[in-house]
């Protein structure tokens, strides 16, 4: 659909990831309960759904969320994306295997979407199998 709609001339790659990352912040303020006073992680892993979660992380500390953002993908502190959209001071950077997560907090998986052609292994596979039982995750595409 990204691809007919990028295509179609209508809407570029860059508008369609801005709505895409501005509906998912909107989505959090409109559905989580008192969300300024909540703690909300962004996880971004690698491609346009990590992408995604990188411009939602900056439309989220726009509105005054309390938002960090953990890079699971190095690639990704060298897109355009993260030149663009994202606020240093709140960007957590990680490349290593060591990450403690809080099942108090909310979680915005951004890892992998619908284009996901691999299996998933090493430090995604850990992430995923450690957010597996928390009840506060919202997806950006389908569930990581």
């Amino acid at each position: 659909m990204d691809e007919s709609t990028i295509s179609s001339g209508y809407l570029s790659e860059k508008d369609l990831m801005d709505n895409a990352g501005k509906s998912i912040a909107q989505f959090v303020v409109e559905n989580i309960h008192d969300p300024f006073n909540q703690n909300i992680i962004v996880l971004a892993g690698p491609g346009n759904n990590g992408g995604d979660a990188i411009i939602c992380h900056y439309y989220l500390s726009f509105y005054g969320i309390n938002s960090k953002l953990i890079l699971l993908d190095r690639q990704q502190k060298e897109s355009w994306i993260f030149e663009k959209y994202t606020i240093d001071s709140k960007t957590i950077n990680f490349h290593d295997d060591n990450i403690e997560l809080n099942p108090d907090y909310w979680y915005i998986d951004g890892i992998f979407g619908i284009g996901l052609k691999r299996n998933i292994d090493g430090k995604y596979k850990k992430i995923i199998d450690l957010l597996i039982d928390f009840p506060n995750i919202i997806s950006i595409d389908i569930p990581s």
